[in-house]
């Protein structure tokens, strides 16, 4: 399984050492501290576990994020 972030960095399997960090992937939990997870430095974009056994990543695919943001359009 190609895992990458949307930039096409690989990801490498660490474990998380910050206090408060949530999954950049579909699902946005909160990754424990000291649990694996996958992650690029460079972009600063990790995935928990789960969702980076579930989903195979490529090269400049799109990701939808896990709490979309609303725009004010018209404002």
């Amino acid at each position: 399984m190609l895992r990458s972030c949307p930039s096409g960095h690989g990801l490498s399997k660490e474990r998380n050492h910050e206090a408060q960090l949530r999954c950049d992937g579909v699902c946005g939990t909160a990754v424990e501290q000291d649990a694996w997870l996958w992650s690029c430095t460079k972009c600063d974009f990790d995935l928990c576990v789960t969702c980076g056994a579930s989903v195979e990543t490529k090269p400049g695919m799109a990701w939808v994020p896990a709490r979309p943001q609303r725009l004010k359009l018209g404002a």
